[in-house]
């Protein structure tokens, strides 16, 4: 959210329109982790959702196109998900892409969802340079294994892998609810 804050407030000296839209985008994704995400599932759609304006928030920073391309298929709307399950896939692959530089890098989201099942694909291309870490930060993934663990207890597989400069996860869950 800082981060945000930051490029809303850097867009406001520049693109009057961009912060309009940013200031809304954020404003969706704050209702959304303040009224939806205290219950113990929410729609899978709601979920997509914040990511679809996660992304949008993210790519206003720049009039270029960002390499980052999306498909969600979601078959049954009354699929449910623990709220804010899938988006420490999406900022991971966002902060380790390097997408910003633009040099052959990119970024792959796929949700597929029916019959009460649940597969969640990121891949992303991998840094070749160094990126300039937060002193705060880390654990995302851990936080997620963690919680599928509890939330999905045999209802889960999560598949990470780095291959030939690739980073994918992929995340299948059963409907738990």
């Amino acid at each position: 959210m800082f981060n945000a804050l930051n490029n809303i407030y850097a867009l406001s000296a520049i693109d009057t329109a961009k912060t309009q839209e940013s200031i809304s985008y954020l404003s969706t994704m704050l209702r959304y982790v303040l009224y939806e995400c205290e219950r113990p599932y929410v729609l899978l759609s709601k979920e997509i959702e914040y990511i679809e304006n996660y992304i949008k928030l993210f790519t206003l920073k720049s009039s270029k196109k960002y390499p980052i391309n999306t498909t969600f298929n979601v078959k049954d709307s009354s699929i449910q998900i623990a709220p804010m399950l899938l988006i420490p896939f999406v900022e991971n692959a966002i902060k380790h892409s390097n997408i910003e530089q633009f040099n052959a890098t990119f970024i792959t989201i796929k949700l597929t969802a029916d019959n009460g099942n649940i597969n969640f694909k990121v891949e992303n291309s991998i840094a070749t340079k160094d990126i300039l870490k937060d002193d705060v930060g880390g654990i995302g993934l851990d936080n997620v294994k963690k919680r599928l663990e509890i939330l999905y207890p045999n209802k889960h597989t999560l598949a990470i892998s780095k291959t030939d400069g690739i980073f994918k996860v992929e995340l299948n869950l059963q409907q738990n609810v």
